[in-house]
């Protein structure tokens, strides 16, 4: 999948992904890097909904989707911002940023 992303194709790294997240269900970074295909492609929606569901496998993942670029397209989404603020990862690094 990440060979194709790199080649820059989306709807076939897209496919693998979803495979990949369909064989293991509990696997984060299937589903953050459908994230990121899936905001690439312009599928805003269904992008925000795969990151949810890496960022409730793994939390930490909210920080690294704060910074990715694949998501530049959605920084000013109120529902990015949503899916973000929700994790108890960036809740903590706010925390530790304001004290």
């Amino acid at each position: 999948g990440l060979a194709l992303y790199r080649k820059k194709s989306y709807s076939a790294a897209l496919k693998v992904f979803v495979t990949a997240a369909e064989l293991d269900p509990n696997d984060p970074i299937s589903r953050y890097n459908q994230a990121c295909v899936l905001a690439l492609l312009g599928r805003s929606d269904e992008s925000l909904n795969s990151l949810a569901e890496a960022i409730t496998l793994d939390p930490r993942l909210a920080a690294t989707a704060k910074l990715d670029h694949d998501f530049s397209g959605l920084n000013n989404s109120a529902k990015f911002r949503r899916v973000l603020q929700d994790s108890p990862a960036i809740r903590g690094l706010e925390f530790d940023l304001a004290h």
